[in-house]
């Protein structure tokens, strides 16, 4: 299953420029064992961030 987010095209894989540059993004979620609407949420972050840590319980 794919997540999307209507209006999302223009920042989604963003993650270069002078705005962002020498930013660290960790990404948090409680529970990983489903695929719904928050973990739907974090798979766009996640594509928006590939470098991003991603740290879960």
């Amino acid at each position: 299953m794919e997540a999307s987010v209507r209006g999302s095209s223009a920042w989604v894989g963003r993650t270069s420029g002078p705005e962002l540059s020498g930013l660290r993004v960790a990404l948090v979620h409680d529970w990983l064992t489903g695929m719904r609407g928050g973990e739907k949420c974090l798979e766009v972050l996640c594509r928006a961030f590939p470098e991003a840590t991603l740290h879960t319980l």
